[in-house]
């Protein structure tokens, strides 16, 4: 597994680290036969995902469907502030867990 993502890891001019552009043909043949999405469900579920204010997917191209990739440093963003926001939420009470979303939502 470690030995496939190092593969599929491409650090782009920025230095940003993405995955390689995966086609919504091959994602569709990475699915298994039991999921059984049509190709119109799978292209909304995959434009839900790069339109959601995360940005962890990004659309790179439109031809076979879309091409697309996944951003890594978004990822790990997204993993860390979940955790301190369940840190934040569990250890205190209900008014400094608001004050931390106001000085987290300015920063």
């Amino acid at each position: 597994m470690r030995a496939a993502l190092n593969a599929s890891t491409v650090v782009t001019d920025d230095g940003l680290y993405n995955t390689k552009e995966v086609s919504s043909v091959e994602v569709s043949r990475a699915l298994s036969t039991d999921v059984n999405i049509p190709p119109e469900e799978l292209e909304q579920y995959l434009t839900l995902l790069t339109d959601h204010k995360v940005k962890m997917l990004h659309r790179c191209g439109d031809n076979a469907g879309g091409v697309y990739s996944i951003n890594y440093q978004k990822l790990d963003e997204i993993l860390c502030q979940s955790a301190i926001e369940c840190i934040v939420r569990e250890k205190l009470d209900k008014f400094l867990a608001f004050m931390f979303d106001v000085f987290y939502l300015n920063l």
